[in-house]
């Protein structure tokens, strides 16, 4: 594996990729789901976010386009990205689904 991680071919990176996301996987504090290319349009195709979840219910949201971040701190914006998250992992195949479909994805190259 450590091969890969130096890889110079697309291939090779993207193995080594793929087999990062396995192994982050595992872990009992991650959890990988795949949206098949098979749903098409879906809520994550308008741009990636992250969404941080406090302790007193409050949600805030960072979001970047062409170089420029944005933290969403305003309660009714931050309530749409925890709506946009949970529709996106409506999507999605359940993680166990997800991990089969990327080791899948390895063994073929």
């Amino acid at each position: 594996m450590k091969g890969f991680c130096n890889a110079s071919s697309a291939e090779q990176r993207f193995y080594a990729s793929t087999c990062h996301l396995i192994e982050l996987s595992e872990q009992l504090n991650t959890m990988a789901q795949v949206v098949p290319q098979i749903v098409g349009y879906y809520p994550g195709l308008m741009g990636s976010f992250t969404l941080l979840g406090f302790a007193d219910g409050t949600n805030v949201a960072y979001t970047e386009s062409a170089g420029t971040g944005m933290l969403i701190e305003q309660p009714t914006r931050g309530a749409e990205y925890v709506v946009r998250y949970d529709l996106l992992r409506g999507y999605a195949l359940s993680v166990g689904e997800s991990r089969a479909l990327i080791t899948a994805v390895m063994e073929s190259l």
